[in-house]
């Protein structure tokens, strides 16, 4: 699959639970941020549960409150629509422009 800014690092880049754990290890490395589960994927109310598992309304409202990177709103979600199939290159990228304090411009 080629890497692009709209590909899904789940789906399209065949990405892992594991291979998500590495790219969060080498954010931090690389850029000093730490990124967490807890903190950067709030599910306080357990709405999101597992990558794969359908999206419902209330973990799409959770997603829209909480994580603000991920801009549900420019992602067609429909019926089966999951956490995996919204996390992207882009939306890795805007978490990292947030941690940073920096403004995500699109190339």
């Amino acid at each position: 699959a080629q890497i692009t800014l709209q590909a899904c690092i789940m789906k399209e880049l065949e990405g892992e639970s594991i291979d998500l754990l590495d790219l969060f290890f080498r954010s931090e490395k690389v850029f000093g941020v730490r990124i967490s589960r807890e903190n950067d994927f709030p599910d306080p109310e357990g709405k999101i549960d597992g990558l794969q598992t359908p999206l419902t309304p209330d973990a799409i409202e959770n997603i829209r409150k909480n994580m603000p990177f991920l801009e549900i709103e420019n992602y067609p979600v429909t019926k089966g629509t999951s956490f995996a199939d919204i996390f992207t290159v882009e939306a890795y990228g805007r978490l990292i422009a947030q941690k940073l304090s920096v403004v995500w411009v699109t190339p």
